[in-house]
């Protein structure tokens, strides 16, 4: 059983940056950014939506941690971005179904996100990514963005339930069973025949 990081607050995660050192934002999106662009996508209803969310939330956390709004803790930032994605997210969905609504357009309910692979990588392990890719965009959402929070969001069940605004129990029962999801399909592959 996984441990519960639940209990953990932000200032636990890291040491505040003093005031007059500057941060490494550059840094951060380097090893955040991979995370974020994968949970946006796996929001979003279109890919150029989802970079254009992922920017939009950035230039929110920029905002905060320079207006003090939120702390110069690197390790804290990444709970809110994913809680911006997720908003931001919904709204571009509105926003897209209002425009095609007044445009007169039908809107199809089955388009999916163009087909760039969520998880990017050159190494030997792109066909077990997509397989995989594949698999998440096979379950029903609500179980993906929550197995992709955990797994590649790093976030805790209660960032995750912050996150998403759903109940802890919810958030945990969710990822129980994407994670089933995940195990029976790859056992169907290793063994077709059950």
């Amino acid at each position: 059983m996984m441990e519960d990081e639940s209990n953990t607050s932000c200032e636990e995660k890291g040491s505040e940056l003093p005031p007059g050192i500057p941060i490494d934002w550059e840094a951060w999106l380097a090893t955040q950014g991979p995370r974020l662009l994968l949970f946006a996508r796996q929001q979003a209803r279109r890919e150029h939506e989802a970079e254009d969310i992922l920017q939009d939330a950035l230039v929110k956390l920029v905002r905060k941690v320079e207006s003090g709004a939120l702390p110069r803790i690197p390790e804290c930032w990444a709970a809110y971005v994913y809680k911006v994605i997720h908003s931001l997210a919904i709204n571009y969905g509105k926003k897209t179904d209002l425009r095609l609504i007044r445009e007169g357009e039908a809107y199809m309910e089955s388009e999916h996100i163009e087909s760039s692979p969520w998880l990017q990588s050159e190494s030997d392990l792109d066909a077990l990514k997509k397989d995989i890719e594949t698999r998440l965009r096979d379950m029903p959402s609500k179980f993906s963005e929550v197995v992709i929070l955990r797994i590649w969001g790093d976030l805790t069940f209660r960032e995750i339930a912050e996150t998403l605004d759903i109940p802890l129990n919810t958030v945990t029962s969710r990822y129980r069973y994407g994670i089933a999801h995940l195990r029976k399909s790859v056992s169907e592959i290793a063994d077709p025949q059950s």
